[in-house]
Formats: structure tokens, C-alpha cells, sequence
């Protein structure tokens, strides 16, 4: 639904978002998701990356991920998702994303 876009950051419903769409985020927007969301978007930012390339670039360096599934349902949303086969994340990028997971293994 793209949550990790952050576009739905602090309540925020973009005008034909899936969120508005389809009348809410189907249970997927606990608390704890959007303060697991606010930190890999936080991360991501700090990086001066597109917070959805970072979360299909984690995927795609994952050794077992055999593949990553996309949902763009715009021209623009694909290309990002496409581009981000070509951002490498640093050491310091996976190691904070390691810090948020640990502070929020099971968000939803």
C-alpha cells in the first residue's frame, strides 16, 4: 500500500492513494507501524534517498530474496520501484535499518 513511501506520514491520505481508495490501510497502520515507518523513512532521508528505493534495494540485498514484489499502480511509481535496482545501500544505511527492525520486529 506503500507505507514505507511515507507518503502517509502524520495522517497524511494523498488523493487516489490505495489508502484512500480502499477506505483505510486495512489493519496495517498500528502504532507501532507507523513509528517502525517513521524511522526507515527517517533513515532514508538522512541518506538523501527515495524511501521506497530503500526498502526494494534492502529486499534485492537480501541473499534470499529471489524476488521483490513491486505494487505501482503510476508510470512514476514504477520507475522508482525499477531504479531501485541500482541503489546500493552503505553500511551505515543496513545498519540502521537493523537498529529499527530491532526496535520494531513485528510492526503490524
Amino acid at each position: 500500500m506503500g507505507l514505507l513511501s511515507g507518503k502517509y506520514l502524520d495522517g497524511a491520505t494523498p488523493d487516489n492513494s490505495r489508502k484512500q481508495l480502499l477506505g483505510g490501510s486495512m489493519g496495517r497502520e498500528t502504532d507501532a507501524a507507523r513509528s517502525a515507518i517513521k524511522g526507515y523513512v527517517g533513515i532514508a532521508r538522512r541518506h538523501g534517498l527515495d524511501p521506497s528505493q530503500m526498502a526494494i534495494a534492502f529486499t534485492l540485498a537480501r541473499p534470499f530474496t529471489t524476488a521483490s514484489i513491486i505494487g505501482a499502480s503510476r508510470m512514476d511509481q514504477l520507475k522508482t520501484a525499477i531504479d531501485a535496482a541500482y541503489v546500493e545501500l552503505s553500511d551505515e544505511v543496513m545498519s540502521q535499518i537493523a537498529d529499527v527492525h530491532r526496535a520494531h520486529p513485528m510492526p503490524y
